[in-house]
């Protein structure tokens, strides 16, 4: 797609995705959402910037190795789990914290953050690699408008 109105909308629209899926991400931790739904939602902002930008400027505009992404975001969800075990409750007990900060106020964090954290940047590298490797795998369009060819004997 090479249309002007496609990527000056899609760079909004990108932008917007990414927020919104941030703020899936952190009201996960105490209501429906989280990690996964976010993750989903930071792909379609990703995604978009392939379909608007073509791969090369996507690559730019997000330069991660997400491989690397899906192994930090595994390590930190299987850590957390380990985490309870540590403190000798079972395998993926959350925790919870609340902080008192002078000018933020009360803050309450949960270990639940954490996970949803690692799932989030699973999914994220999951779907992004996949795009990546059917990109790479796709054959070279078609020129759209061939030279004609001259009309043989056997045509008519």
């Amino acid at each position: 797609m090479n249309s002007l109105l496609v990527r000056a909308s899609s760079t909004l629209a990108i932008y917007i995705s990414l927020a919104f899926s941030v703020f899936l991400l952190l009201r996960g931790h105490n209501l429906p959402g989280g990690g996964f739904i976010g993750g989903m939602m930071a792909s379609t902002g990703i995604v978009l910037s392939y379909l608007a930008f073509g791969r090369h400027k996507a690559e730019r505009l997000f330069p991660f190795n997400f491989l690397y992404l899906i192994s930090f975001g595994l390590m930190l969800a299987i850590l957390t789990g380990f985490g309870a075990k540590l403190l000798g409750l079972p395998f993926l007990t959350s925790g919870f914290w609340e902080f008192e900060f002078p000018v933020i106020g009360h803050v309450a964090l949960s270990s639940v953050l954490a996970f949803d954290i690692g799932v989030y940047l699973v999914v994220v590298g999951t779907v992004v690699t996949i795009l990546q490797s059917l990109a790479q795998d796709a054959p070279a369009s078609p020129k759209r408008n061939p030279k004609p060819q001259p009309a043989t004997e056997e045509d008519a």
